[in-house]
C-alpha cells in the first residue's frame, strides 16, 4: 500500500509528465513559419477526425456524418478505443456503403485512459499510455464529438 506522500509524489510525477507531453505535442504541430500555415478560405478539403464510442455513440456519430457532403472532408479518421471493434466496423461499413473502393479514410485505435473499476493506483500509467497514444495523431483540420454537443473546427 502507498503512502500518502508516495501517492502525492506519484501524482505529482504523472501530472509533470502529461503537461511536458502536452507542451512538446503542441510544439510539434505548430507551422514552422508564416508560409507554411494554410489559408482557410482557399482550402477545398479538410480532413475530419470522428471519435467513435459505444452506447449508442457510433451510431449517432455516423447518422451526423451522413449530413455532410464528405468530399469536402478528406481525409477522413476514425479514432476508436482499444476493445471496440464493433464501432471500427460501423464506420467501415458506412465508408464502403458510400463508396466500396474508397481509401479515404482511416481507423486509429487508441489505448483506453482507465478501465471500467480500474485501481486508481494504476490509473496513472494507463492514462500516460493514453496520452502517448494520442501524440502520434496527425494534426486535423476539423475533429467531431457527440459528447458533449459540438464540432470543433481549427
Amino acid at each position: 500500500m502507498l503512502t500518502r506522500l508516495e501517492l502525492v509524489s506519484l501524482i505529482a510525477l504523472f501530472a509533470f509528465f502529461a503537461a511536458t507531453l502536452c507542451v512538446a505535442r503542441l510544439y510539434s504541430i505548430m507551422p514552422t513559419s508564416a508560409k507554411s500555415s494554410v489559408n482557410q478560405t482557399a482550402r477545398t478539403t479538410a480532413s475530419l477526425a470522428v471519435f467513435l464510442g459505444s452506447g449508442g455513440h457510433t451510431t449517432e456519430a455516423l447518422a451526423l456524418l451522413q449530413t455532410l457532403d464528405l468530399d469536402k472532408y478528406t481525409p477522413r479518421t476514425y479514432i476508436i478505443s482499444e476493445g471496440d471493434s464493433l464501432s471500427a466496423d460501423k464506420a467501415r461499413k458506412f465508408e464502403t456503403s458510400r463508396d466500396p473502393s474508397s481509401t479515404s479514410y482511416t481507423v486509429i485505435t487508441l489505448p483506453r485512459a482507465r478501465r471500467v473499476h480500474q485501481s486508481l493506483v494504476s490509473t496513472p500509467a494507463t492514462a500516460l499510455r493514453s496520452l502517448v497514444g494520442l501524440l502520434g495523431i496527425h494534426r486535423l483540420s476539423t475533429i467531431s464529438c457527440r459528447k458533449p454537443k459540438y464540432v470543433l473546427i481549427c
